[in-house]
Parts: C-alpha cells; sequence; structure tokens
C-alpha cells in the first residue's frame, strides 16, 4: 500500500498526519509545520496532498488510509519522509535494545558545543529542547533507529528506511525473555541492518555484547567496523567518573551503562571529525542543564 518514493528537489510539501498520538510522528508533524503544509486527523485529508503519513500503529483499516488509497495520494511513514526530506545528507543511525537515546543526546550535546551545524530526529525527548525533531539544510543528520514496523500493512522495520552511511549498534538485550523465535527474529532485523550499510559506510559496535559482536564484526564488502568497549571509569556518589588521558571527568549521570554510552558516542564523533580533547572538553557540561 505504501510507494517507493523517490524525489531528489523537495521546496514545499503538502503532508497530512494520522497516529499523531505517536511520539514520532507528532514531532515530526511539529517541526515540519515550519517549513511545509501539514494538516493532521481527524480534518480531512485537503483535496491536493502530497502524502498521509502513518505511524506504526495505523492499520489499512484507518478512515485516512482509506481515503489516501481510493484518491490515489501516497502514503508514507514517518522514517520515509525523513529519509525523503534528508536523501542529500550524510545519515547518521542509532540503534539498540536501549541506550541508543542516552548515545544520541551526548553526540548532540558535543556537536552543539563544537559549533557543527547537524539536524537530527530522535525517538524521545531532548534535554533542553522543545522538538526532538530538527530538519534543516545541515549536511548531516543524527538518527535514532526503531526495529518497529513503519505501519500495520508495511511491515518492514522503520530503521532500514533511514539507508544510513554509519550504523552504531548499542546491545540486543533479550527482550521477549523466554520467547526465542521471536527474539531470535529481533536480532535478525539488526543483521538485516547492518547487512544495508552501503560501500563505504561504517558500523559501529559494542564488543560488550556477545549478539552484537557477532552482527558487528561479520564481514561485509568495502564496510569498515569498529568495535568499542565500556569507558574506563566508575560511579561514585551519584556521578559517572570517566577516566581520561587528563584525568577524571565527572558527570551528574547515575547510570551503569552510561560507560558504553559515552564509549560508543565518542567513537561515532571522532568519525564525524570530532577530535578527544574536543569530547573531553565538550562532556564536563554534560547533564548540567
Amino acid at each position: 500500500m505504501e510507494n517507493d518514493i523517490i524525489i531528489l528537489q523537495i521546496d514545499t510539501l503538502r503532508l497530512h498526519f494520522t497516529s499523531l498520538e505517536e511520539y514520532a510522528v507528532n514531532q515530526l508533524y511539529l517541526a515540519l509545520s515550519i517549513e511545509h503544509e501539514v494538516s493532521s486527523s481527524p480534518n480531512p485529508i485537503p483535496e491536493i496532498c502530497d502524502f498521509l503519513v502513518v505511524g506504526s500503529k495505523t492499520g489499512s483499516e484507518n478512515s485516512d488510509v482509506i481515503a489516501a488509497s481510493k484518491n490515489g495520494i501516497g502514503i508514507i511513514s514517518a522514517p520515509q519522509l525523513i529519509y525523503l526530506l534528508c536523501q542529500d545528507k550524510q545519515r547518521i543511525v542509532i540503534a539498540g535494545s536501549f541506550g541508543k537515546s542516552a548515545i544520541a543526546q551526548i553526540v548532540i550535546h558535543v556537536l552543539e558545543f563544537i559549533g557543527k551545524d547537524f539536524d537530527y530526529a530522535i525517538l524521545s525527548p531532548l534535554v533542553g529542547k522543545d522538538l526532538s525533531v530538527k530538519i534543516s539544510d545541515a549536511p548531516l543528520i543524527i538518527l535514532e533507529g526503531s526495529e518497529l514496523p513503519c505501519s500495520k500493512f508495511n511491515r518492514g522495520s522503520q530503521f532500514l528506511q533511514l539507508q544510513h552511511h554509519v550504523l552504531l549498534i548499542t546491545n540486543l538485550a533479550d527482550k521477549y525473555d523466554d520467547r526465542y523465535s521471536k527474539f531470535e527474529k529481533f536480532v535478525k532485523q539488526f543483521d538485516n541492518l547492518a547487512d544495508a550499510t552501503p560501500k563505504g559506510g561504517t558500523v559501529i559496535f559494542s564488543e560488550d555484547d556477545d549478539l552484537v559482536t557477532i552482527i558487528g564484526s561479520k564481514e561485509r564488502d568495502d564496510v569498515k567496523s569498529i568495535p568499542f568497549l565500556a569507558h574506563l571509569g566508575e560511579l561514585r556518589n551519584g556521578l559517572a567518573i570517566l577516566q581520561s588521558d587528563t584525568g577524571e571527568i565527572s558527570i551528574p549521570v547515575e547510570d551503569e551503562f552510561a560507560f558504553s554510552h559515552f564509549a560508543g558516542a565518542k567513537v561515532l564523533l571522532k568519525i564525524l571529525g570530532v577530535t578527544d580533547d574536543q569530547f573531553y572538553e565538550a562532556i564536563k557540561s554534560y547533564g548540567t542543564k
């Protein structure tokens, strides 16, 4: 029901959104309302409309989906729309069971600290920001990738629609307890994601996770694989104490996984041209807003 969409030049799109109760769809709607013509349910789809934007819980019985199909209006998921708007950007996707939002937050903090021009689309609220989506003419975008399906009638994984250049996989904790067959299917999606890395692309992966290590270290034609281990440090008095070449850095984060998050962010940022000195200077102010 959804269309394969390739548009090379976009000025103003006319978009109708359904499923605004889904956070990612809602944030995209709000962010794009600044530059594009947007409308949403329960209002009817405008007579002139480029795309109906749907969420992961939208089904074929949805009245907007039925109307769009009847009137020949393209139906597109939120991540497909992000790709459509960001085809000319370097796309960085962060994925995994948990920790991806935390890594994205660190990356965004550091890039802003050093004054780099970039966009982002994150699946949870960002500290100090009204919106978790920003799409401008910046050459780079940081994306949080979800393994959820695009919609009830398009079961393709959302993160595959983003067509990354650089991928970071945090971990693959067993979300499904003893339901191994479902967990196996869950893990396979991340293997497919890593396999989708284009020639010249990069896969960054946590070596602290055995499954991620298997996926990340798999040989792929002209794809660079970069492992990382949790950053040296310890939790002390409600702080994450990171050990660096210039001494200890205290960060107000009380989370044992923070050391993995900072390590992954550091590797990713190095690919984006951020030096170790810049990284450590930037994270001194992380979590203080």
